[in-house]
């Protein structure tokens, strides 16, 4: 008995790792597609001669992000 509430106890937190392991993967695909769409929008705006100091404010993107897409 004892041992099949522990093999059970174990099979339980094997599954609760395994989900959360995908949430968070999930979530950082989420907020690298996220990075991805600003820094598309970011170029975009560059190309149309908008500042990046206006980018930045608009996207929240960083400075130091803004001014890598123009080189």
């Amino acid at each position: 008995m004892l041992a099949e509430a522990i093999k059970l106890h174990e099979e339980k937190l094997i599954a609760e790792a395994m989900l959360q392991g995908k949430l968070q993967g999930l979530e950082e695909g989420e907020l690298k597609g996220k990075l991805e769409g600003k820094l598309e929008i970011a170029k975009n705006m560059l190309r149309a001669g908008i500042s990046a100091s206006q980018i930045v404010e608009l996207t929240g993107l960083s400075l130091d992000e803004v001014s890598k897409l123009s080189h």
